[in-house]
């Protein structure tokens, strides 16, 4: 599998695919701040950032091996829930 440079599949594909991504990750964000806020109060802090770095490592691999735009799309969303 050749991996292709982020930069080189952004150039590639549309900025409007580029801007609904980052859309996404902002309302991933949003809707997941008060159920975490929730979660924090009944989970000890140091469980809440474990998940938290468990979701942010996925999102950065899913970044860092993605050879398509929709890779990147869902490495963004799941780099929100971070």
């Amino acid at each position: 599998m050749k991996v292709k440079h982020i930069s080189i599949l952004l150039s590639n594909s549309s900025i409007e695919m580029l801007g609904l991504a980052s859309g996404a990750t902002g309302i991933i964000m949003t809707i997941v701040v008060f159920p975490s806020g929730f979660f924090a109060d009944k989970i000890r802090r140091d469980w809440m950032l474990r998940i938290a770095a468990i979701f942010g490592l996925i999102g950065i691999g899913f970044l860092f091996f993605a050879n398509s735009i929709t890779m990147i799309f869902i490495a963004l969303i799941i780099w929100g829930l971070y």
